[in-house]
């Protein structure tokens, strides 16, 4: 399905040509009125994914971080400027989820990303103790 195509309900998903796409990546479909999970999907060779037959209504999706390829990180929100750019991370990268978006009747919603980066800096917590002698 590209931009534009129409589909039986309303749709909300993520379709971009600028960037290179992840696959495997799970997106689940909440009802941001009841938090509660409607569906889940995983992304596509093109990083793309889609819900369809929607009503009308709020949604929020979740990016599920423990399906990103290994030694991915998710980037910050907002990571190209302000906040209605098409090009910027809209999840949140401590928990994979975005704002939620208010879908009406017929209408697409191609808007809720998810970027992510290399690690660049794989870090290793370690414990330390100091005991004083007496």
């Amino acid at each position: 399905m590209q931009d534009g195509e129409t589909t039986n309900g309303e749709t909300l998903s993520e379709q971009t040509n600028t960037t290179n796409g992840v696959a495997g990546v799970k997106v689940i479909l909440y009802n941001a009125s009841t938090n509660q999970s409607i569906g889940y999907t995983t992304t596509d060779a093109m990083g793309d994914y889609v819900f369809t037959d929607l009503t009308p209504g709020n949604y929020y999706v979740q990016f599920d971080l423990s399906t990103l390829p290994g030694g991915y990180m998710p980037t910050g929100t907002n990571t190209d400027g302000g906040p209605n750019n098409t090009g910027e991370s809209d999840a949140y990268g401590f928990d994979g989820k975005t704002p939620f978006v208010s879908i009406t009747a017929g209408q697409q919603n191609y808007s809720l990303d998810m970027g992510i980066i290399i690690n660049p800096l794989p870090v290793e917590l370690t414990l330390f103790e100091v005991w004083q002698r007496l």
